[in-house]
C-alpha cells in the first residue's frame, strides 16, 4: 500500500463510521489500520469533534464537523486532480542532447 497522508485516513475512518457506526475493529480493518494507529487516530478525531463514541452500542460515530470535514476533503481531492497536477509541456529528455564540454577556469 502506497503512503497516505493523514488527511486521507482521517477522510477513510469518518467514511466508514458515517454510516450507522462502527466498532473500533470495524474501522480498523476498513482503514487499513493498525490497533496502534487506530488509538492515535480515534483520540485525535474526538479531541476534535469530529467524531463521538456511543457507550451504549460502542460504536463511533461521525458528527456534524466530521461530515464537513469528509465533504471538504472530497472537493479538494476535486481540485487537485491527477489530471491536473501533470505538466502542460513534455519533461527533457538529458539522453537525447549530445554531450556538452564544460570548461573550468
Amino acid at each position: 500500500m502506497k503512503h497516505r497522508s493523514k488527511a486521507s485516513i482521517i477522510a477513510k475512518i469518518l467514511q466508514v463510521a458515517s454510516v450507522g457506526g462502527a466498532t473500533r475493529s470495524q474501522i480498523m480493518y476498513r482503514a487499513f489500520l493498525s490497533y496502534v494507529q487506530l488509538k492515535e487516530y480515534l483520540v485525535l478525531l474526538q479531541n476534535n469533534g469530529l467524531l463521538q463514541y456511543d457507550a451504549e452500542t460502542k460504536t463511533f460515530k461521525s458528527t456534524d464537523k466530521g461530515a464537513k470535514f469528509q465533504s471538504l476533503f472530497r472537493q479538494l481531492g476535486e481540485l487537485v486532480s491527477e489530471e491536473s497536477l501533470k505538466p502542460d509541456i513534455e519533461p527533457y529528455d538529458l539522453a537525447s542532447e549530445e554531450p556538452r564540454q564544460i570548461q573550468v577556469e
